[in-house]
Order: structure tokens, then C-alpha cells, then sequence
């Protein structure tokens, strides 16, 4: 039967039937993977929380996305499933003066490609310390 496979196409995915052949017994095993197309676009929004000399690790979250960019998330990776690009990625800065007068964040800089994500000579100061590369 199908399981838990009856609903699989959902808004933002699809299903794809493969197959194996039992080597043996020439016997087909065809299933049916669910997965997002290629080409899906999803926004994301992540929030980094500053306190103290944590400015310096904004660094590393940028370098944990652009491992996750490298590599792919899920099964089949070497099929080419779960590969990821973050493109427009806007960085925004909201202080604690912002919060009190109820300002929103300000824009800081809208980079292309995870690539091109720079912290430094931005114009911003990220309380007494800056993140520096």
C-alpha cells in the first residue's frame, strides 16, 4: 500500500517514483520519494541577539550558512537534493535605544550572495565591539 505516501504532493513539494531492481530475483522496487523542486524559493529570517562581546561570533553564524550552502540538508545529497543557496540577504541592526523608542530596525547593508557577507567597514557600531573577519 501506500502508507503514509497518499497525500505526499503538497504545496511545496512533490513526488518522485524510483526504482531498484533486486539483483537476485530481477524483482522491481519502485517508491516514491517526496522533495522540494528544484528552483523552490523560501524566504528565511534569522535573528542574532547581541549582548556583551557576542558581535564577534556573527562571524561564525555566517560561516555555519555557508557550510550548510557547500553541503546539502536531507537524504540523497549526492543525487543533488537538499543543495541551498542564500541569496539577498539583508542585514539590519535594531539597538536597545531602538527598542525603547520603538524604531524599527535599520537597514544596513542587502548583500547579493552569502559570498559577498562582509562585517567589516560596516556603518554600524555593535555596541563597544565590532565583528571583525
Amino acid at each position: 500500500g501506500e502508507g503514509g505516501f497518499t497525500n505526499l504532493e503538497l504545496d511545496y513539494t512533490e513526488g518522485k517514483w524510483e526504482n531498484t531492481l533486486d539483483r537476485l530475483t530481477s524483482a522491481a522496487n519502485p517508491r516514491q520519494l517526496e522533495r522540494v523542486p528544484a528552483g523552490a524559493k523560501f524566504n528565511f529570517s534569522l535573528v542574532f541577539n547581541i549582548f556583551g562581546d557576542d558581535a564577534a561570533l556573527l562571524n561564525m553564524v555566517f560561516e555555519a550558512l555557508r557550510l550548510v550552502q557547500d553541503d546539502y540538508l536531507g537524504g540523497s545529497g549526492s543525487r543533488g537534493y537538499g543543495q541551498v543557496v542564500f541569496e539577498n540577504i539583508l542585514l539590519s541592526y535594531k539597538s536597545a535605544e531602538n527598542y525603547k523608542k520603538q524604531e524599527s530596525a535599520q537597514e544596513i547593508r542587502l548583500f547579493p550572495t552569502l559570498d559577498e557577507v562582509s562585517l567589516n567597514n560596516l556603518p554600524i557600531e555593535w555596541g563597544e565591539n565590532h565583528a571583525q573577519d
